[in-house]
């Protein structure tokens, strides 16, 4: 690995480590039914990143659109990182991927089992709920 592609991987792990917190926030706040403090974690959550896109496929003119992908950038410049999908048929985000890039290099995908060992599965999944807080339907 490059010292470009170390330097944008490290940033995307600080990101998902940002986001795991978030997530944890908002979890403990739902177990103990404090909905101001959920209100809170789910507040900063939708501010964190710096935009939320989504894309279609090919549909004739005049025809709705209907989103098919995701995109939540979290941050830009050298190093960028986001995090890509899917959108499924209730307008819920499927897949999350979490990507870096670095200038002038195209986007890959972070490698949480070989970064984070055991502790990959459960970031997998704060990523997924992360997501899971935007609404991607009309």
């Amino acid at each position: 690995m490059s010292k470009k592609d170390e330097r944008s991987n490290q940033q995307a792990l600080n990101q998902l480590e940002s986001i795991r917190g978030m997530i944890k926030d908002l979890r403990d706040a739902e177990e103990v039914e404090d909905y101001t403090a959920i209100e809170k974690a789910q507040e900063r959550i939708l501010e964190s990143p710096l935009s939320v896109q989504v894309r279609s496929g090919w549909v004739n003119c005049k025809e709705d659109m209907e989103p098919e992908e995701f995109n939540i950038l979290l941050c830009t410049g050298g190093p960028a990182v986001r995090i890509t999908g899917e959108i499924n048929d209730s307008g819920e985000p499927d897949n999350p991927v979490l990507e870096h890039q670095d200038w002038f290099e195209p986007w890959k995908e972070v490698n949480t089992y070989w970064a984070l060992g055991d502790a990959a599965e459960a970031a997998e999944e704060d990523l997924a709920a992360y997501c899971q807080q935007f609404y991607f339907g009309e």
